[in-house]
């Protein structure tokens, strides 16, 4: 019995002591003492899993004691923070990130980063945001020398940055400059004209011409004209030789002559000198050389005017323009027209071509060789029968002393012409150069180079032709449109074995270089306003373009700076 007694006391101490520390909450009701009591006294909180929270869910990243947070961590002083994205606390507590150039701090899983502020960007994956660059919206890269993309470089899908410029070998073999243009693909662009007899700009044309000086040359007085004007060089000087008419309106006037500077233009104070003051003139012609210059006119009847017979007249200059006495080539007492010269390369010897009308023949073309500046005097004569009325023939005298004379022949006109040698025999038969028998063909011009002739005229309803005559009589290049919109063209040589064309048209006179097969080269240079121009070639190279400008003549160099 007593056995069994002490069995049930022990029992039931045990029951009793489990109920005792076992209800946090009952022995709170008794006692005031809070949960940590019984975890200080019994080793435990009440649920068993040893966080004093009594719900079975502890949470193993909180640092020490503190609050749970739902997502993240408890950092004290800070409260619940993400560590995965928390700048200041980035990967673990008090562990904060720094800014950089042009960048805020920024945390991403748990490691410390960089975002880059407005307006930057980090282009070398170097830490911090060193390139200052905007993104377009879209950020498509386009030509347009920006980088749109901000990718650190701009136009980087292209094939070059827009605008930028390298050098580039031309097709013509000089050094140009490629452009990067707006399309971003290179364009070779060729380098200025240099005047060295090359063709640096790739047109096809050496030493392009430019106006290199263009200057007033003579100027009427009130109520007088211009009648006929003609430029020759010779040395450093161009003498403009022009008829005077002592009224507007009439077709007589006095021969005189005004000298410029080739190299500036400039008069150097020098008056107009009187070619002959015991005559009236009506046309002047001329042409030089390095050694000499000539001048020829038909001059009239003073009394009769307009009716009056003529005669064919000469000035020659020395090199120092110093004049000659004028003498009369042809005195016979019929009327005369022209006149055209040309002179003999190495020679004093001009040749001089033009119109005589005799009674009641149409016509008859007259050619003369005149040697001799200090008295002139006719070495040879010729005249060329053409019974269907010939009308403004031109002369010229090839390297081998080869002359050709062409002139506008009949009714509606046709462009003809005659070889002759130095002795002003005919050689070979007339030359034919227009082709049509409909369209009247008028005021030819003839030049000549070293290997051809070229011929130039105004054919109606076609413009400016040109043909070409080899030294032999054979036409070379046939009758060729060369500007369907000029009138009045006249013919140099340009020194490079080509010549030199120039024309009116609406907008003023126009200067082309055309080759020796007749083709264009460049693109005509245009002297606007200009009309009844006039050719003569510089022999160190360009041209001398005389025009009329609203009454008054005007001079201009043609050419590159010598």
């Amino acid at each position: 019995m007593l056995v069994g007694l002490r069995g049930f006391l022990f029992v039931f101490a045990m029951v009793a002591v489990a109920v005792g520390c076992g209800s946090v909450d009952a022995d709170d009701s008794r006692d005031g003492d809070d949960s940590s009591e019984a975890v200080e006294e019994g080793g435990a909180d009440g649920d068993g899993d040893g966080d004093g929270d009594g719900g079975g869910d502890a949470d193993a990243d909180v640092p020490g004691d503190g609050p749970v947070c739902e997502t993240g961590m408890w950092c004290e002083g800070a409260g619940c923070v993400d560590t995965e994205t928390d700048p200041d606390h980035c990967g673990d507590c008090g562990t904060a990130c720094s800014d950089g150039l042009n960048a805020d701090a920024a945390c991403a899983g748990g490691d410390c980063a960089l975002t880059c502020r407005d307006g930057w960007v980090d282009a070398d994956s170097s830490p911090g945001c060193e390139y200052s660059c905007t993104p377009s919206d879209p950020p498509t890269e386009t030509c347009n020398a920006e980088d749109d993309d901000c990718n650190g470089a701009s136009d980087d899908p292209f094939e070059c940055l827009f605008g930028s410029t390298e050098p580039c070998t031309t097709s013509c073999g000089t050094t140009g400059t490629s452009h990067c243009g707006a399309t971003c693909t290179w364009s070779c662009t060729p380098p200025e004209e240099v005047c060295d007899s090359a063709d640096q700009d790739c047109d096809g044309v050496a030493d392009n011409y430019t106006v290199l000086w263009d200057v007033e040359a003579i100027v009427p007085s009130s109520g007088r004209a211009i009648i006929s004007f003609a430029p020759a060089v010779q040395g450093t000087d161009v003498g403009v030789g022009y008829v005077l008419a002592g009224a507007a309106g009439s077709r007589l006037g006095q021969a005189r002559l005004q000298l410029i500077s080739v190299t500036d233009g400039a008069t150097g104070g020098r008056a107009p000198e009187i070619l002959s003051s015991d005559s009236t003139a009506q046309q002047v012609g001329a042409s030089g050389s390095s050694s000499l210059a000539s001048y020829f006119w038909t001059t009239g009847d003073e009394t009769t005017g307009g009716t009056e017979t003529a005669a064919v007249r000469t000035g020659q200059f020395a090199p120092t323009f110093v004049l000659g006495p004028a003498a009369v080539i042809d005195s016979t007492a019929t009327a005369s027209s022209g006149p055209t010269v040309a002179r003999q390369a190495g020679s004093d010897i001009a040749v001089v071509g033009w119109i005589e009308y005799v009674g009641t023949l149409p016509g008859e073309v007259r050619v003369a060789t005149v040697s001799d500046y200090i008295a002139p005097g006719v070495v040879s004569r010729l005249t060329i029968s053409d019974p269907t009325g010939p009308s403004n023939p031109s002369i010229a005298v090839l390297a081998d002393t080869t002359i050709v004379v062409v002139w506008s022949s009949g009714t509606p006109g046709q462009i003809v012409g005659r070889r002759l040698n130095t002795s002003l025999e005919l050689v070979g038969e007339q030359l034919l150069l227009s082709t049509s028998d409909a369209a009247a063909a008028t005021l030819p011009r003839v030049a000549a180079s070293e290997t051809r002739f070229m011929v130039v005229w105004q054919e109606e309803d076609a413009g400016v032709m040109v043909a070409s005559v080899l030294p032999d009589g054979t036409v070379a290049l046939p009758a060729t449109v060369l500007a369907s919109t000029g009138s009045k063209p006249v013919i140099t040589t340009d020194l490079r074995n080509g010549f030199a064309v120039a024309y009116e048209t609406t907008a003023g006179v126009e200067v082309a270089r055309i080759s020796a097969a007749g083709a264009v080269s460049g693109t005509p240079l245009l002297v606007a306003g200009a009309l009844r121009p006039e050719l003569t070639t510089i022999p160190e190279g360009g041209l001398i373009l005389a025009y009329d400008a609203e009454g008054t003549v005007r001079l201009a160099r043609l050419g590159c700076t010598p």
